[in-house]
């Protein structure tokens, strides 16, 4: 009883400024800011392992690719979950979060129900639909991510993806990953 007390307390205390950081880092790489972003909130355990200089100019072909036009918005619907765990000397903690992403392929060798069917598949059937004016796919995405700080005043963010589980099980603990593979 003690210690969920002390858990829901201590994410309470938190979640706040979690949330505020979570907001910078999305906002900065809305406007594309991706050195800062990565440099202010990547998870530097993933950097040592997706060296900083990869992460950017993938970033930069995704953001910037002639063949697909991608924009991302402001995440909505932020939960801090009260979940805290110690490891790794860091304090971690869950957040769940929904976010729109349109995406627009310029490619015509795809047609677009294909198009739509796969990522209606990757993100769900009614979470994904095509703007005909617009012509961008319209994706209503659910992500998680998770929170780290070694201080409880600086936090670091990853976004936990199924297809990256690999990749994700080589710096956070496996206890965060329950669910994902």
């Amino acid at each position: 009883m003690f210690l969920s007390l002390s858990v829901f307390g201590f994410s309470q205390e938190y979640s706040k400024e979690i949330e505020t950081q979570f907001r910078d880092y999305t906002q900065m790489i809305m406007n594309k800011n991706f050195e800062q972003a990565l440099n202010e909130y990547a998870n530097e355990d993933f950097l040592k392992i997706v060296p900083k200089e990869q992460m950017l100019q993938t970033m930069n072909e995704v953001f910037n690719s002639k063949e697909m036009e991608f924009k991302t918005y402001e995440p909505q619907n932020i939960v801090v979950i009260n979940n805290v765990l110690e490891a790794k000397n860091k304090t971690y903690i869950q957040l769940n979060y929904d976010q729109r992403i349109d995406m627009k392929f310029n490619s015509k060798e795809i047609p677009k129900e294909q198009l739509l069917a796969a990522l209606q598949r990757e993100f769900g059937s009614d979470k994904v639909k095509f703007n005909d004016a617009t012509k961008f796919y319209e994706i209503q995405s659910h992500k998680n991510a998770i929170a780290s700080s070694v201080d409880l005043k600086k936090w670091k963010f990853t976004v936990l993806e199924k297809n990256q589980f690999q990749l994700l099980a080589q710096f956070l603990p496996k206890e965060l990953l329950v669910g994902l593979n």
